[in-house]
């Protein structure tokens, strides 16, 4: 941190570079106000902040999965209905993280958004002797190339609208 005349503070980042020549010591330093940065970095974690409480907050399942089926992001929701906790399964696959059963209903449909399709998709499952429904849909997120780089996930249960 560094002071203006005017009694402010500011952050800065500086790198020092000593240098002898001919006797004499010679000390350079280089300071850079960081100022902007460090308010842009300061509304990316607020933004993130905002997008964790609302997803995490939200009765759906939330992820993000990348081109390698592999989950980035997923809310605390997938906790309650996994029973597992969140860090155990981020940066592991589908095919990992569910049963075989359930990776065999989502592969089609994540294979079809990862070929940049937006699916949408219904799919019965049995858990603890029940059946539940639920509803999907895998949006594909393109890369500044227009690549699909991943895919966002949103899945609900469908159990009490479908029994009706």
């Amino acid at each position: 941190m560094c002071q203006r005349r005017d009694g402010t503070v500011y952050p800065v980042t500086g790198s020092v570079q000593v240098a002898d020549a001919a006797g004499v010591t010679l000390v350079y330093l280089v300071l850079n106000d960081i100022t902007d940065r460090v308010a842009a970095e300061d509304a990316i974690r607020a933004a993130e902040r905002r997008t964790r409480t609302i997803t995490d907050n939200l009765p759906a399942l939330i992820a993000y999965i990348d081109a390698e089926q592999r989950y980035r992001f997923m809310n605390a929701t997938y906790a309650v209905w996994l029973q597992r906790p969140v860090v155990e399964m981020l940066g592991r696959t589908l095919a990992e993280v569910h049963d075989p059963a359930l990776y065999a209903l989502l592969e089609p449909h994540v294979a079809r958004a990862l070929s940049g399709q937006r699916e949408s998709f219904e799919l019965e499952q049995q858990r603890a002797g029940r059946t539940y429904y639920v509803r999907g849909v895998f949006v594909p997120e393109r890369d500044a190339d227009g690549r699909v780089s991943g895919v966002y996930a949103l899945t609900q249960d469908a159990t009490r609208i479908r029994l009706a």
